[in-house]
C-alpha cells in the first residue's frame, strides 16, 4: 500500500483512540463510533471508495459482559451501499485503547484493508 494510505490509516486510529477515551463508557451501552476516510489509492478506487473503523459492543443477548467491546474494520464500494467488513480486536475499552495504539494495529489494519478491498477486486 502507498504512502498516503499508512498516513490515512494513521490518522483514522488517532481519532478514533480519542474518541473511544472521550464517548465510550467503561460499563454497558454506546452509540458505535465510527470514522472513515476515502480511499487514497487512485489505482482501487473503482473497487473501493472509502475505508471505516468501528468500535461497538454487541447486544447483550449476545455477548452479555458490559465491558466488551468491539473494533471492526470495513471497505465499502464506491456508491457506499455494500461493504466487506471484519472484527479485527475486542476487549475492555482500555485494553482496545492499548491495541489501537501499537505499530502491530496499524500494520494489521492495512493488511485488512487490502484483504477487503480484494474482496471487491475479485466479486463479479
Amino acid at each position: 500500500m502507498n504512502q498516503k494510505m499508512k498516513e490515512e490509516i494513521r490518522k483514522i486510529i488517532a481519532v478514533m483512540v480519542q474518541q473511544v477515551v472521550d464517548h465510550v463508557p467503561d460499563y454497558g451501552d454506546f452509540t458505535p463510533i465510527m470514522e472513515f476516510f476515502d480511499n487514497p489509492d487512485p489505482l482501487t478506487t473503482e473497487f473501493v471508495g472509502k475505508y471505516g473503523l468501528k468500535v461497538y459492543k454487541m447486544p447483550k443477548d449476545v455477548v452479555p459482559d458490559p465491558r466488551k467491546r468491539y473494533i471492526e474494520a470495513a471497505a465499502y464500494i464506491p456508491s457506499g451501499r455494500y461493504k466487506a467488513d471484519c472484527n479485527v480486536a475486542s476487549g475492555t475499552k482500555d485494553e482496545i485503547v492499548a491495541t489501537m495504539q501499537t505499530e502491530a494495529f496499524a500494520e494489521q489494519l492495512r493488511e485488512i484493508y487490502r484483504e477487503l478491498m480484494e474482496c471487491f477486486e475479485h466479486y463479479d
